[in-house]
Parts: C-alpha cells; structure tokens; sequence
C-alpha cells in the first residue's frame, strides 16, 4: 500500500511521511489494556523505545533553546548533521548513548541498552548541563520574565512535553520548589563544615 501511495504521489517523500502519520496505527497509544497488554508483533498498540543519541542531544538543545556547540563542528550544529562519528559532544554523549561507531552501513551496529555511563551522561554529564545551565537559553528567559509560580509551569510542561500540566501535576512542582531554598541552605551548611567551619551569614 505504501509502495502504491509513493509512487502515485510522484515519489514525494513528504506526501508519504504525511499518510504514514495520519494512519491509526501510528497514532496508537503505549497504553495497554487487557487485550494487548502482552502482544508484542500485531501493532495492537505502540511500544515504547528510546530517542537515538542524536536525536535526544539534538532534543535538549530544542527544548533548553540553548545553541549546541560540538567540538570540530562549530556553534549551532546539530547531532543529526554529524557526518564524522569521531565527532562527538563533550563527555562523549553520543558514544555513550549508543551512537554505532559507522564501521559498516547497518543500522543494527547502534546499542539501545542503558549502562551506568549513559545514565552518567545524561544525568550529569556537560553536554546536558551546558545546555540548561546557559543563561541566555529559553527557559532562563521564561524564568526570568514570568513571575507567577503557576504560568511558568504551565510554559515549561507547554515547552518541554507540548502539554499543559494537569492540576496534580502544579501541586507536585510547586511542593518540589518549596523546598529548594532550604536544601541549598542544608548543602552549604555541609561544604561550610567540609571546608572547615566556615559558616555563611
């Protein structure tokens, strides 16, 4: 059917992206219910997987509104555009979230599964942190310039899940920032004490 509607669209690869994503069976749901909850080859519902390692860089970059910065590749280009697989992000994001080394052709050579150094990396690692830690990124600039606590939520869920957050979800956040000012306190009171009893007025 595919082959049918490329070619009577005049090989237009839009056209054929476009049917594929208006099908039901792409817009199918992760959920599953009691009859497809262990069906795993009839595309009964959608299977959830891992974002490739370009695609999840390129990702954070998007939703921070931060400028990537590849060393060897210069300011603004993407992981996607990467045509050497030598060329990495800083701390080795990309290796270390399973991007194939290019050796051969196959896509299979990539590795979906998560070791310590991937979570490492994403959780820690510099290529994340200088993407939410630029100040003149995005969502600096919506923190900055939106005052009540609740419509800054609903731009960061808006900016980061394309959703707006469900009532449950604000409290959480809110409960979660409360506490904030007196963690800081708690971890400086503890370097204070490491680094010799300083203590910060």
């Amino acid at each position: 059917y595919l082959t049918k509607q490329f070619v009577g669209g005049g090989f237009d690869v839009r056209k054929l992206m476009a049917e594929i994503c208006k099908s039901r069976t792409y817009q199918l749901s992760i959920e599953t219910n009691q009859w497809n909850a262990d069906d795993t080859i009839n595309y009964s519902r959608a299977k959830a997987r891992r974002l490739p390692a370009e695609v999840l860089f390129d990702a954070v970059y998007a939703v921070t509104g931060s400028v990537p910065n590849i060393p060897g590749a210069g300011p603004g280009v993407r992981a996607a555009q990467l045509a050497d697989s030598q060329t990495d992000a800083k701390g080795g994001f990309l290796a270390n979230l399973g991007r194939p080394p290019r050796e051969s052709a196959c896509e299979c050579d990539r590795q979906n599964d998560l070791q310590l150094g991937s979570v490492m990396s994403l959780l820690s690692g510099p290529a994340v942190a200088e993407a939410i830690g630029d100040p003149k990124n995005a969502i600096a600039q919506v923190v900055s310039t939106e005052p009540d606590d609740k419509k800054l939520i609903e731009k960061l869920y808006l900016r980061v899940l394309n959703r707006k957050p469900t009532a449950a979800e604000i409290a959480a956040v809110l409960e979660n920032w409360s506490g904030i000012e007196s963690d800081h306190q708690s971890l400086v009171a503890k370097l204070a004490q490491a680094e010799g009893g300083w203590v910060p007025k």
